[in-house]
């Protein structure tokens, strides 16, 4: 199944990000999810050396964090993974922590007999404790790691739902600042991303992107972390594409700058140097003048 999302903010505070399966019906400009699509249908291999797309979950509940959610997807499919977002909840519009509306691809019910390569858990409170009591994916998930496949989790996820399931043993793991204290101070790592074994754990929200990155390394290779980096809006501009400084301009001129600069100040003294010798001037004639006549007197 090809899946894709689409970004489609309404003019209200709040948004609906609808995470439904089909073909995209918004053009988009050639990716590297567009190739394994290609790839698909063709039967060419893609850069990633796959004809079929890597499967990942991604699980939502009420109270998810969106913009960890929303990263997640996009990032993931960009690589050309088939993501699946499925709700915990009776319902697939879920309230997201900040009242972000998400619409979710389907349920975690009809997720019970598929063999996902990735499952990837977004934080967010009360969404983590959400996913966390959700027996489905509980037993999903557990099913999955003892297999040895890779999951990760983010922000609150890794200590409010990870742990209790017993998926954090022997792992060196991090989680959000706020929920350090839940794991053990043995194995738990203040770093952005950390990966132990087939876990990859992050911190929150700002190192979102760092983390989807580092699921798509670990689904696609480095050249396909590398190009999605590249084609993200969260990378530097190149150093041609900034706005130049006065210092940068006189530097890339060859000291034009400078030289002009330096060219208006000597104008400025000889001017200022001409102006006292014509007020000398003025000032002796007129002395002159009076000498004159005084003399005639």
């Amino acid at each position: 199944m090809v899946c894709s999302v689409s970004f489609l903010p309404s003019l209200s505070s709040s948004f609906s990000v609808p995470f439904r399966g089909g073909v995209p019906t918004l053009k988009r400009s050639p990716t590297a999810a567009a190739a394994a699509i290609e790839a698909v249908e063709t039967g060419i291999p893609t850069i990633h050396d796959t004809v079929s797309p890597k499967k990942v979950l991604i699980p939502i509940g009420y109270g998810t964090e969106e913009m960890e959610a929303v990263i997640m997807v996009q990032v993931l499919r960009q690589a050309g993974a088939c993501v699946t977002v499925a709700s915990v909840e009776p319902q697939l519009e879920v309230e997201a922590s900040g009242g972000v509306k998400l619409v979710a691809d389907t349920s975690i019910n009809s997720c019970t007999n598929e063999i996902f390569d990735l499952i990837a858990l977004p934080g967010g409170m009360p969404g983590s404790a959400r996913l966390r009591d959700c027996e489905v994916l509980r037993d999903i998930t557990s099913k999955h790691a003892e297999a040895k496949r890779l999951y990760g989790a983010i922000c609150a996820a890794p200590a409010v739902a990870l742990q209790p399931w017993g998926l954090l043993r022997r792992k060196r793991i991090t989680c959000h600042p706020a929920f350090m204290g839940k794991l053990s101070s043995f194995w738990a790592v203040k770093s952005n991303i950390q990966v132990s074994g087939e876990l990859t754990t992050s911190r929150g929200p700002g190192t979102t992107f760092e983390f989807s990155l580092a699921l798509v390394e670990q689904l696609f290779g480095e050249s396909a972390a590398q190009e999605v980096k590249e084609d993200g809006v969260h990378e530097s501009r190149p150093p041609s594409h900034r706005r130049p400084t006065t210092r940068r301009l006189g530097e890339e001129n060859g000291g034009c700058l400078a030289k002009r600069r330096g060219e208006v100040t000597k104008r400025r003294m000889e001017m200022s140097e001409e102006a006292k010798s014509r007020e000398v001037t003025n000032r002796s004639q007129k002395n002159g003048d009076e000498a004159i006549n005084n003399g005639g007197d």
